[in-house]
């Protein structure tokens, strides 16, 4: 497991760690950390950039899908319709739990505030949130709403 992906696993473990994240929560949890945690972090995680609905890296989707598999086994992947969750497993907890308490404790309040602010959005929301405060990402988008 990466160091990388131990973040992925301290997020998603940060606040309510029982909570699932859609797609979109997932890209822009991450975008968020890059963009307000980095300096705590050792440096920006991932290489957002402007998408159809704004920030996107898919590498983001590449660690949960590693963090998925049966080896690892700390992310499970359901569904919601269309489109994928992502939920920890209790090895996930236990493994992001450890991470995040060796992070300081304004970063572990940070990534607690930005996954509980990410999951209160409606999808419309947090994409409309997104493009106010980092306008530049909105350069490919295709979402009008």
């Amino acid at each position: 497991m990466t160091p990388r992906q131990e973040l992925v696993l301290a997020a998603l473990a940060a606040g309510d760690s029982s909570s699932e994240l859609s797609p979109v929560q997932a890209q822009k949890l991450f975008f968020l950390i890059d963009k307000n945690a980095a300096g705590a972090l050792g440096g920006e995680q991932y290489d957002f950039q402007p998408y159809d609905y704004g920030p996107f890296d898919s590498a983001v989707y590449a660690d949960l899908d590693w963090l998925s598999l049966p080896g690892e086994g700390c992310v499970e992947i359901g569904r919601s319709g269309r489109y994928r969750t992502y939920r920890l497993t209790q090895r996930g907890r236990e493994i992001g739990q450890q991470r995040l308490n060796q992070l300081d404790v304004q970063t572990q309040s940070y990534l607690a505030r930005a996954k509980d602010w990410v999951k209160s959005l409606s999808f419309q929301a947090l994409v409309r949130a997104i493009y106010q405060a980092y306008p530049e990402t909105r350069a490919n988008s295709i979402f009008r709403g």
